[in-house]
This record gives structure tokens, C-alpha cells and sequence, in this order.
């Protein structure tokens, strides 16, 4: 894989916008999910390369927020797109390059659950990935932002941010697989942690509650397969869920039903929606999850919805 200054563009395609040329550069996380991806990232390669599309690989290294910025720097000059290669975090820290160089986005999932991707019908086949990249539309997708961040999934912290960190030093024992990412989010929800208190306003509404983790969720999708209302997510403005202090019964039961997809029925969730609303706790700074990856963020806590966050590639409909 080259970088951004060094790999030579390859010929024309077309553009998802309006009919011309829209080169693509990709920055590509090799190691996102199971295993090694440079072979997935080869593969939306050679088919771009066959359909003579232009297009440069840009692999990343070091900090991912800092590739994705160069590369979505390059793709500006181009007159082009930036394209995710890789799993949750490369794909957020593309968002937020995307969004700073005002570029559209494009993606070729290569994580363990390509949430965003599935979401938005894009193929798991990188070759099929690529095609959609070369004729495509693209489509303003709202995101949250989280002091000034965007995530596309969810952001939270308390008992996330606990499960996320067994989950890391699993997989840096095991290897990044789907199973061990479910395992460690049911040991951590059986474990449970003491609740906490946190101040909430919303729309000129307050409330102060006791919860033991507060989740923030853009994604349709993840809402869903919760079995939680999707249609605020749908609406453009976020879903936030809080998980009342519980006894070990009623984690299980939680597990059951989440499951199921059955959580709107228990009481001990409590779901809300809101367009921008503003988190406090006692602490000064809070460890919070933003797609999956963690970051240590001074209070108050700011999120609202961001309506056209960035411009989507997605498939052309039928």
C-alpha cells in the first residue's frame, strides 16, 4: 500500500455526484477485525483498477485522526472522496476528517460488525464495496456530536465504558472476533458497577437520575437489534438510554430481552429523545465511548444531532 503523496493516480470513473470523475482516496486499516485486511483492501483495489477508477491507498500509521485528516486533505485537492478502510474507529476518525475537509465519504467495511455500513445497505464484499463507490449517490446522513466530535453509532459511558475496556484487552489476548466482543459485553452486564448520579438537560428540561450507564444512539440499526424504538433515530434527533441501578435478576432478565429484542418492555431502561441536550456528573472529566473507541472528555458532556454531517457514497436505488 502507498501513501497519499507517493501512489500514482490510476484512470477515470465516475462520479456519484453529478456524472464526472471523483477520485477516491482510501485510508486503510490493515488490521481491523479478525485477522489481517490488506487482502480485502487489494481485492476493492483491483476492482477499481479494472473499472479504471481513480483512486489512491493511504495506509494508516500512528494516529488514525491524523492519516484520515491528510488523506481527506488530498482527496479535497483531487476534487475527490475519502474512503474508510476498516472498522468502527478508523470509520469515525474518517467522519471527522471528512467533515473538517469537506469531503464526501465512502466505505469498504472491515470491521466486526459494520454497523454504519449495513445500516446504509453497503455491501460486506469489498469488491462489491468498490462498486458502490464507483456508482453510487451520495446522501446527507445525520450523526451525533459529542463536544464537538461526530459519532455515527453511539456514544456513552459508565458500564459501556467498562465493557468496551474488557473488550479491547480480550481481543488484545484473543484476537478481534465477533465472539469474544459479545462475551465481554455479557460478563460485564452480569458483573454490573455501582450506579451513579447524573444531571440531564434537555430542551429547557432538567432531571437528575440514578443510572449505572448512559448510551446515546444516532443508528437506527443498533436501535433495532436492541429492540428499542427506532423511529426518533429516524427523525434526525437522538435516543438516549439509561440503565437504572439493578440487582444481578434483573441483569439477566436485561439480557433476555435485549436478546429478544425486547428492552422497550422493561422498565428498568428508560429511553428518552432529544435534538441536543447537555450531561453532568460529579466528576470533572468522564471516560466515554464514542464508536467504539474511548476517549477522556472534560465535563459537561455536549451532545445534539447534526443533520447533513457529512455525504454519504451509498448504493444507487433500483
Amino acid at each position: 500500500m502507498g501513501n497519499a503523496d507517493s501512489t500514482p493516480m490510476r484512470s477515470a470513473g465516475a462520479d456519484p455526484r453529478a456524472g464526472a470523475v471523483l477520485p477516491l482516496v482510501i485510508a486503510a486499516n490493515p488490521r481491523s477485525g479478525a485477522g489481517d485486511k490488506r487482502a480485502e483492501v487489494e481485492a476493492a483495489s483491483a476492482a477499481l483498477a479494472a473499472a479504471s477508477h481513480p483512486h489512491e491507498i493511504v495506509e494508516l500509521d500512528g494516529s488514525r485522526g491524523a492519516t484520515c485528516l491528510r488523506a481527506a486533505r488530498r482527496a479535497a485537492e483531487l476534487g475527490g472522496a475519502l474512503v474508510a478502510a476498516g472498522g468502527d474507529g478508523t470509520v469515525n476518525a474518517a467522519v471527522n476528517a471528512a467533515r473538517e475537509a469537506n469531503v464526501p465519504l465512502g466505505l469498504l467495511p472491515l470491521g466486526t460488525f459494520n454497523h454504519f455500513a449495513r445500516a446504509h445497505g453497503i455491501p460486506l464484499d469489498p469488491a462489491e464495496a468498490a462498486g458502490v463507490l464507483r456508482s453510487g449517490v451520495t446522501q446527507p446522513v445525520t450523526m451525533g456530536e459529542l463536544n464537538g466530535r461526530l459519532f455515527f453509532n453511539n456514544a456513552g459511558f459508565g458500564l459501556y465504558t467498562q465493557a468496551v475496556r474488557r473488550r479491547e484487552r480480550a481481543k488484545r489476548r484473543f484476537g478481534r472476533y465477533r465472539a469474544i466482543a459479545v462475551a465481554t459485553a455479557v460478563g460485564t452486564l452480569l458483573a454490573g458497577r455501582e450506579p451513579f448520579t447524573v444531571h440531564m438537560v434537555a430542551d429547557d428540561a432538567a432531571a437528575t437520575a440514578r443510572t449505572s450507564t448512559v448510551l446515546v444512539f444516532c443508528s437506527p440499526l443498533q436501535l433495532e437489534r436492541l429492540g428499542l424504538d427506532a423511529d426518533c433515530a429516524r427523525a434526525g434527533v437522538l435516543a438516549v438510554a439509561l440503565l437504572r441501578p439493578t440487582r444481578l435478576r434483573d441483569r439477566v432478565r436485561l439480557l433476555l430481552r435485549s436478546a429478544l429484542r425486547q428492552l422497550d418492555a422493561d422498565r428498568r431502561v428508560q429511553v428518552f429523545s432529544a435534538a441536543e441536550f447537555e450531561v453532568r456528573s460529579a466528576r470533572r472529566d468522564i471516560v466515554v465511548v464514542m464508536d467504539g473507541e474511548t476517549a477522556r472528555l472534560r465535563q459537561p458532556l455536549k451532545f445534539r444531532a447534526v443533520p447533513d454531517a457529512v455525504r454519504l457514497i451509498v448504493p444507487r436505488a433500483e
